[in-house]
């Protein structure tokens, strides 16, 4: 498992999400995530035969405090290369019906492609949450980034990115500079009444 503790602070309408990913070609992913002992929800997950498998995990109204953040391996078999995750708290998002859209996105080693994955049904105002895990060393984006680790162990780097949404599908986009595997899921999360705001986003690195 990787742990690491995250703080959250006060604010309105939070959403804790905890992304990130596994390289693991026998289908290695994280199997649950938890916050102070408390179950996240698995918004999405794709496990590509590229081995980059990715997934987003969300808590509404999450406790105020700094706590762990436990996310457990689950899946093909025990040979896991790396793993990278982070954690960040948003405000302004609907408690009672955040999740409005996933989508995933793939490419093994054999195309040139750079990563994106294209969220659809979007409402202006969501929040457009996107994270891809690459086989490589460089990765950037158009989009706000919100989180962005390498392990430079296993040559593996992971990045989380946002946006405020706009009608219709939202391409979120990552740009790679190689010819390496990749896979990316993304999501689209209700606004409530309030302003979105990022608060905080924390790494956590572990194999």
């Amino acid at each position: 498992s990787l742990t690491f503790n995250f703080t959250v602070s006060s604010g309105s309408n939070q959403l804790l999400i905890v992304s990130g990913g596994v390289y693991d070609g026998g289908g290695d992913n994280f199997s649950a995530v938890t916050f102070n002992g408390s179950t996240l929800t698995n918004a999405v997950t794709v496990t590509p035969a590229s081995a980059c498998n990715v997934s987003i995990w969300y808590m509404v109204n999450p406790p105020v405090g700094t706590y762990s953040v436990v996310c457990t391996f689950g899946g093909g078999d025990t040979w896991s290369i790396s793993a990278i995750a982070a954690a960040s708290v948003f405000s302004g998002i609907n408690q009672s019906t955040p999740l409005r859209a996933t989508a995933t996105g793939t490419n093994n080693s054999t195309t040139v492609q750079n990563p994106y994955v294209d969220v659809p049904n979007c409402v202006a105002n969501d929040l457009v949450y996107g994270v891809v895990l690459r086989n490589g060393a460089d990765l950037t984006s158009t989009d706000t980034q919100d989180w962005l680790e390498y392990n430079d162990v296993d040559n593996e780097i992971a990045g989380g990115v946002y946006s405020n949404g706009s009608a219709g599908t939202v391409q979120m986009n990552w740009s790679s500079g190689a010819v390496n595997s990749w896979g990316a899921c993304g999501c689209a999360f209700i606004p409530s009444s309030d302003a979105l705001k990022s608060r905080k986003a924390l790494l956590g690195v572990g194999i």
